[in-house]
């Protein structure tokens, strides 16, 4: 048993360091589009962060960089979810007439695919 955690932390640090070699270029990514949404990778203080962040969106100058990561995101999600076709069937143990009902009407939706992107 000690032999299987020590493997999972050593594949653990490994994992880290893979990450830290791309994490600045994230960083960077965030502070021109979204730093709002970046804000575990400046603090783990939250109200630090936010403040951070909220400097980092008022430094922005011009749409470009969000405009771009728009488009990016919806050609991959039309890419990967093609509106013609209906949504597979939604199913939660347990779930009232109601909501079964309300699951199934989800996966005719016309623009189901790109509803998570207009937020």
């Amino acid at each position: 048993m000690a032999a299987d955690a020590a493997k999972i932390l050593a594949r653990l640090e490994a994992l880290k360091t893979d990450r830290a070699t791309v994490e600045q270029v994230w960083k960077s990514c965030f502070s021109y589009t979204y730093p709002l949404r970046g804000i575990g990778f400046w603090t783990d203080d939250a109200i630090g962060g936010a403040n951070l962040a909220n400097a980092l969106q008022a430094a922005i100058t011009d749409s470009t960089g969000t405009d771009g990561t728009r488009i990016l995101a919806a050609a991959l999600q039309s890419g990967l979810t093609p509106s013609s076709q209906r949504w597979p069937v939604l199913d939660v143990d347990g779930a009232s007439d109601g909501a079964r009902q309300w699951l199934d009407s989800a996966a005719d939706m016309p623009s189901a695919s790109t509803a998570c992107w207009t937020r």
